[in-house]
């Protein structure tokens, strides 16, 4: 088994949670998260940074999707921002 090396990423803040996907790491604290895409063991580039109405309380990240639950409402929007504006709001 080859052991992948590590990948050191430099964060503007202490996170309360983080999330880790295929492709991006989700990082926050409060009502904010930061995104970053994981492009190689060199480094990584932030490539979203969103507020939320309320407490994020969970996220899940798929290739390109993030699902970010607070105050008992899931949004499900891109982690990287593009020219079609995606988002759906789902109630618990």
């Amino acid at each position: 088994m080859v052991k992948e090396p590590d990948i050191s990423i430099s964060l503007e803040l202490e996170p309360a949670f983080l999330a880790l996907g295929p492709f991006h790491l989700a990082v926050g604290m409060n009502n904010c998260v930061w995104f970053y895409e994981l492009l190689d063991r060199a480094g990584q580039t932030k490539v979203n940074q969103r507020e939320y109405m309320g407490t994020v309380s969970e996220v899940k990240l798929n290739e390109k999707f993030a699902a970010v639950r607070c105050a008992n409402v899931v949004q499900l929007h891109r982690i990287q921002v593009t020219s079609l504006k995606l988002r759906v709001k789902f109630e618990l």
